[in-house]
């Protein structure tokens, strides 16, 4: 039988560990987007950060199958893992979610999966809009 002192402190570790199961559950869920911040050339090495752009050029290394993508004036380096299953385009828009990283001697994004990797759709604004011309004229304004 367990003593007073040792029922406490199963119960205090089973508290500890159904909150830190919840704690992941709602994390996991949340996703990275609430704890990443605009890239700044002025962002620290290892902070979340998160930018977004028209791919300007592609390039795939030749050893390790990895992918260096600029985005307007921001460099996203995308490990082999999830290079493969990315399909990329240049100009494609795209938003990104990594950490930073100083390569030499320039800051960059490193994303660590390809769900960090999102391509916006482009005109999916203008696409659900018609213009005004397809509306036909009103009474006394032709």
């Amino acid at each position: 039988m367990l003593g007073r002192q040792e029922r406490v402190a199963m119960v205090l570790l089973l508290g500890v560990m159904i909150t830190v199961i919840t704690a992941h559950l709602i994390l996991g869920t949340l996703g990275k987007q609430p704890f990443a911040r605009p890239f700044t050339n002025t962002s620290a090495d290892g902070e979340l950060v998160v930018a977004a752009g028209t791919i300007d050029q592609l390039v795939i290394t030749q050893n390790g199958g990895h992918m260096t993508v600029y985005i307007d004036t921001v460099t996203v380096f995308v490990p082999a893992p999830a290079a493969q299953e990315l399909t990329l385009r240049k100009g494609d828009t795209i938003s990104v979610y990594g950490v930073v990283q100083t390569y030499r001697g320039k800051k960059e994004i490193m994303v660590s999966s390809a769900k960090d990797v999102s391509v916006i759709p482009k005109n999916t604004l203008n696409s659900s809009f018609s213009t005004a011309s397809t509306f036909p004229a009103a009474d006394g304004f032709s």
